[in-house]
C-alpha cells in the first residue's frame, strides 16, 4: 500500500512530462532503433495489399506492437505512462462533485 502524506507534493510539470512527452519520445526512439538495428526487417517489409510495393518506413503499429524488443519497451513505457495520466486527471479535476439523484 502506498501512503501519501498531506505535505507531499508532486510537480505538475513532472506529471505532465510523464503523461505526454514520455510516450512521444519513446515512439520516436523505437522507430529510430528499428532504422538502425533492424534494417533487414524493414528491407523485407512489404505492404499487405500490394506484394510488389515496399515502403521505406514501416507502420508505427509494427514498430511498437509486433517486433521485439520494441514491443516490450513500449509496454514498459505505457506502464510508467498510465499512472501519470491518472494523476494528471486528479490534479486537473480535484473536486468534481458527485450528484446522486433519486
Amino acid at each position: 500500500l502506498f501512503v501519501i502524506h498531506a505535505n507531499a507534493s508532486l510537480s505538475v510539470t513532472l506529471i505532465a512530462i510523464l503523461a505526454a512527452v514520455l510516450p512521444s519520445v519513446t515512439c520516436f526512439s523505437l522507430l529510430l532503433y528499428t532504422f538502425l538495428y533492424q534494417h533487414e526487417k524493414m528491407a523485407n517489409f512489404a505492404l499487405t495489399g500490394c506484394p510488389n510495393a515496399s515502403s521505406a518506413i514501416p507502420p508505427i503499429a509494427y514498430v511498437i506492437g509486433v517486433w521485439e524488443p520494441q514491443r516490450l519497451i513500449w509496454q514498459a513505457v505505457l506502464l510508467l505512462h498510465f499512472p501519470a495520466r491518472v494523476l494528471m486527471a486528479f490534479v486537473k479535476f480535484p473536486s468534481v462533485p458527485c450528484r446522486v439523484t433519486q
